[in-house]
């Protein structure tokens, strides 16, 4: 071989080596990604790449290549698989490969990369020290143990929950302003204290016990907490912008909101150990979420705007609203309340200040539209000029009287446990639950709750008369007034009541009565009334029923009920067409006798 040949070998082996090199992306000029499969079977994928500029990319399985578009738009490669590692060979600035069988996408051959997102697929790590263009990583529902960021200086925000992190690792000086690292319950480090950008910070269900925010100026979201381990140590910032601050299940003991002046939202719910509360030096709040804690007195004097107040299950005995007139909603419920001055909220919607077990008198703004002071010591409440109630629920309490003005819009009503005698409900036409057990009551009537679905009179003192008064006055299932109404009528003399009444308007009942009980006419309003028949070709007209609501039975000689019809006016049509002898029977109680002739 001569010399000539030989440089011209030499060459070509030179020119095919750097080719490779190339290739490989050695020199970032024909840079590649790399997405590695679980398995080489066939199956439908697609990902998502945007180009840095409109150009073009080389799709290679194996041997196997093909030249595509790649637009800045978008391009969704999409398709078969045609093994089990796929290189993307161009140069790409987003990819995005969701819901799909991938152990791996590796991105370190692909210095343009701006952002990268995953969901849902088996990936384990991520190199990301060769990108140093990188700004958004959207990791979710992974197998991620670990992510370290120390070189990407520029990345703006990082989204990972979900996965199985123990460590991430930011740059020392970070452009972050997006962090979101949930439910990753094995998540022990991190350096979160470089990240002095920070706007949002959501690092719930994790192992992460101490926070440095001190020097974040420009937090406004934070949300920590939720059980997984105590915080220990927590300094918010000094110069706050935080309006946001949720911190439930934390295993706080103590929280500094001195400099947190620019707060609206604050939840702290459920740290059991936090006993003192200082909002004081936040005029801004809005919503305060302070329930299961071991809080023993709450002053809200200085949280004019305050909206939203939920302090339940606490220990506080003294709850200070004097200047709350912005306030919307209170829930107090498990306290030590013996006293509850409402004067200073004129806006309240929504009460719960239910089992306070001291508290003995309740001025009620008007405004309300749900009230709950179940389990509390009042013997008086008064409501009447709550036009715009719409649930109460007064159990448990001593209230001899419940005084009901216009209330049209009240649907439902507790007042069972108590010492009420007397009742009136034919105000509430709206009326669709209704809770009366363990009164004293001896006679009720619900004629005017046209839509009611559920009664009780669970141990109260109506005897046979009154529940078939009170069955009387219940609404009739019908096509435009359907369902299946409920009655628990447990007393003494619901079995000789005539739950038949109530039945037969498609009501169930628990108890069921024979009608033995009531000896009275149970058409009283008959009493000096006459009824009367007119006999037609296809039947009888009975006259005389004075509008009411009765349930009219029509038998044969044999007892045979051959038809029955609920009428509630003057006059009613009874369709007989065959001749003979029938008994025309009212409620069961008024019958009449009667004779049909043939007439042609």
């Amino acid at each position: 071989m001569n010399i000539n040949n030989r440089y011209l070998l030499l060459i070509c082996a030179f020119f095919l080596s750097f080719s490779i090199w190339a290739q490989d992306g050695g020199d970032g000029e024909n840079p590649f990604l790399e997405v590695e499969f679980l398995s080489d079977k066939p199956f439908d994928y697609g990902i998502r790449l945007f180009g840095v500029e409109d150009g073009k990319m080389t799709v290679e399985w194996g041997s196997e290549q093909e030249v595509l578009d790649l637009k800045k738009s978008g391009t969704l490669l999409k398709g078969k698989s045609k093994g089990k590692l796929l290189k993307i060979y161009g140069k790409v600035a987003i990819i995005e490969c969701s819901n799909a069988p991938v152990m791996a996408i590796r991105v370190d051959k692909m210095p343009s990369l701006r952002e990268y997102i995953t969901r849902r697929t088996s990936i384990g790590e991520v190199d990301f020290s060769q990108n140093p263009e990188l700004r958004l990583v959207i990791i979710e529902n992974t197998n991620l143990s670990t992510i370290d960021l120390s070189a990407n200086s520029k990345i703006d925000s990082l989204i990972v929950p979900s996965n199985k992190l123990k460590s991430i690792k930011l740059p020392l000086r970070s452009e972050l302003t997006h962090l979101n690292c949930m439910s990753n319950g094995h998540l022990v480090e991190m350096n979160v204290e470089s990240a002095n950008k920070l706007e949002r910070l959501i690092a719930v269900q994790t192992q992460l016990s101490k926070f440095d925010l001190s020097k974040m100026s420009q937090l406004r979201f934070l949300h920590l907490g939720l059980g997984m381990k105590s915080i220990s140590e927590l300094k918010l910032p000094i110069e706050s912008q935080l309006d946001t601050l949720m911190i439930p299940m934390a295993g706080l003991q103590q929280i500094d909101l001195t400099h947190s002046t620019k707060l609206r939202a604050l939840s702290v719910d459920n740290n059991f150990m936090l006993s003192q509360l200082d909002i004081s030096n936040a005029p801004e709040l809005v919503s305060l979420e302070a329930e299961g804690c071991a809080l023993r007195e709450l002053n809200t004097d200085n949280n004019r705007k305050l909206e939203s107040l939920k302090c339940n299950n606490n220990q506080i005995s003294r709850l200070s609203l004097k200047n709350n007139s912005e306030l919307l909603y209170l829930t107090c419920f498990v306290n030590l309340l013996s006293e509850l001055d409402l004067k200073g909220c004129p806006k309240l919607l929504e009460l719960d200040c239910s089992q306070n077990e001291e508290l003995t008198k309740l001025d009620l703004p008007t405004t309300l539209y749900s009230v709950d002071c179940s389990g509390c010591k009042l013997s008086v409440l008064e409501i009447k000029t709550l036009e715009g109630l719409a649930t109460l629920s007064c159990s448990n309490n001593g209230i001899k009287k419940l005084d009901f003005g216009k209330h049209e819009e009240l649907t439902a009503l507790n007042a069972d446990n108590n010492a009420i005698e007397l009742i009136d409900l034919s105000k509430l036409p709206a009326l669709l639950n209704v809770n009366l057990s363990n009164n004293p009551i001896k006679e009720l009537n619900v004629e005017a709750a046209k839509n009611l679905s559920y009664l009780s009179i669970n141990a109260t003192q109506l005897d046979a008369c009154a529940l078939d008064k009170l069955y009387r006055s219940l609404r009739e299932v019908n096509e435009t007034n359907a369902g299946n109404p409920q009655m628990e009528n447990a007393v003494d003399a619901a079995s000789g009541s005539k739950t038949s009444i109530a039945t037969d308007k498609g009501w169930v009942l628990t108890v069921a009565g024979d009608g033995s009980g009531c000896k009275e006419t149970a058409i009283s309003s008959l009493e000096n009334v006459s009824i009367t028949l007119f006999e037609r070709a296809d039947g009888f007209v009975i006259s005389g029923l004075e509008g009411k609501s009765y349930m009219v039975y029509v038998c044969d000689i044999n007892g045979l009920c051959v038809a029955k019809q609920r009428v509630s006016a003057d006059n009613a049509f009874v369709y007989l067409s065959n001749p003979g002898q029938y008994l025309i029977s009212i409620d069961g109680v008024k019958n009449i006798n009667c004779l049909k002739h043939q007439i042609r």
